[in-house]
């Protein structure tokens, strides 16, 4: 301390902050009156107060973890519960970015995916445009590459670049000062990786980091691939009913109840019923004889396909078979 400076100090005590066997600091007790000595009660006061202090210290410590993961994990869990209603891959890349935000930094995310048939690299989320645009592919060669082929996150807390030649690795783009990447898992198949990066600082992630951010991209994943299976469903129903609609034949689909749950085109043509008037309605009012229909459709569900001439009614009442 700069009151110290010049050699004014003529006596000095010191006892180590100790927590079960082990050393979390250091006090220390000065004086720069010429005719003070410490003496061995003095040494002694110091060493109970160290005691007293270094528990202290801890149980504070403790407190600040035990709120800590307390938050972190509400925040998983809120994290959980937006991955799950997310029902578009941008949409969950976009929600991963603002949840990591609530419990690390991650100004400077990139999310990658991995086609595991053409072995290729492609970005899929960038906060760092400079260097990665979505739909750009990555070499296999860097480290999002080794967190891929590994299977294994990467954290590099400083001397990122000497890390990555430990590691084998091509320094590939801009080097940061601290690097946490982890792998984003779907089964046995590695999805892609998520990248934080911060390019002044180091020491900006630990193991606690890690911890989390592996937590987050296995949320990610499932989110990923029920946001994938979703479109995947909507481009088959959107084929579907491409089908059904351009059938020249009507297509009248009924649940187990009876309602109408399918009406192409040709069925409105046919009937005269606009498909937003008619879906959900009782399929009896298409019948003439609305018992002969029942019938039809009980044999259908206990015998199979039925081929069936009957009587048919129309919107404006007309009968036609």
């Amino acid at each position: 301390a700069p009151q110290y400076a010049g050699g004014q100090i003529h006596a000095a005590l010191t006892a180590p902050l100790e927590v079960g066997g082990r050393l979390v600091g250091a006090i220390s007790s000065v004086t720069t009156d010429p005719d003070r000595q410490f003496t061995t009660t003095d040494l002694h006061l110091l060493s109970l107060f160290a005691q007293q202090a270094a528990i202290a210290i801890e149980n504070a410590r403790l407190f600040g973890e035990t709120e800590r993961r307390v938050a972190e994990l509400a925040t998983l869990t809120e994290v959980g519960q937006a991955l799950a209603s997310a029902l578009r891959v941008d949409e969950v890349l976009q929600l991963v970015y603002e949840q990591t935000r609530r419990v690390m930094y991650a100004e400077t995310m990139i999310i990658m995916f991995y086609d595991q048939d053409r072995d290729e690299i492609l970005c899929a989320f960038s906060r760092v445009p400079e260097d990665a645009v979505p739909g750009k592919p990555f070499p296999n060669t860097g480290l999002a590459g080794y967190v891929i082929k590994n299977r294994k996150p990467v954290l590099l807390r400083r001397d990122v670049i000497e890390g990555i030649r430990d590691l084998g690795i091509e320094v590939v783009g801009v080097p940061s000062a601290s690097f946490l990447a982890v792998p984003m898992w779907s089964g046995d198949r590695v999805l892609g990786v998520i990248i934080l990066q911060h390019y002044d600082t180091p020491d900006v992630y630990d193991e606690s980091h890690q911890t989390l951010l592996e937590t987050i991209a296995s949320q990610a994943t499932i989110a990923i691939e029920n946001a994938r299976l979703y479109a995947d469903l909507r481009t088959s129903q959107e084929y579907a009913r491409n089908i059904i609609d351009s059938s020249l034949d009507p297509i009248i689909a009924v649940d187990r109840e009876r309602r109408i749950v399918e009406f192409n085109r040709a069925a409105h043509e046919t009937f005269g019923y606009e498909p937003e008037e008619i879906l959900g309605q009782h399929v009896d009012v298409l019948y003439a004889r609305p018992a002969k229909g029942d019938a039809i459709h009980q044999t259908a569900i206990e015998e199979g396909a039925q081929v069936r001439e009957v009587m048919n009614r129309r919107k404006n009442g007309e009968l036609f078979p």
